[in-house]
């Protein structure tokens, strides 16, 4: 559905939803179009052969876009969840602390997304 309507999307972004939502970023635009070309074989492909039977398959190559894309996505992020197990965390309980922004603070990160790094940056108190 999104091949479908992507590139209409993109030409009537700014009449009608650039004052809601703000500023298109180019690196949505990229993520899509990485998205849309995951596992096409004309954007590139393995050939894989069994080395006892000689079988032949095709491995399309994937867009990795972590966090869009949902196949790539919950790979990545099993590989991840296994490395920060095994790399990163002690064998201790841990806890997850979650920051929310106060409502009335969202629009200055909604239009500027730096913001958000000097936030974490910032090492609240």
């Amino acid at each position: 559905m999104l091949f479908h309507y992507f590139d209409r999307f993109l030409a009537e972004y700014e009449s009608r939803f650039e004052k809601e939502y703000g500023f298109f970023r180019p690196i949505i635009k990229e993520v899509v179009e990485r998205y849309l070309d995951c596992g096409n074989p004309r954007c590139g492909f393995a050939r894989i052969r069994c080395p006892d039977c000689q079988a032949e398959h095709l491995l399309m190559f994937s867009c990795r876009t972590r966090g869009f894309c949902p196949s790539c996505h919950s790979k990545r992020l099993e590989e991840w969840g296994e490395w920060v197990r095994e790399t990163l965390l002690l064998n201790v309980p841990h806890r997850q602390v979650v920051f929310t922004i106060p409502r009335m603070l969202r629009i200055f990160f909604k239009y500027n997304r730096r913001l958000l790094g000097e936030l974490c940056r910032s090492g609240g108190s």
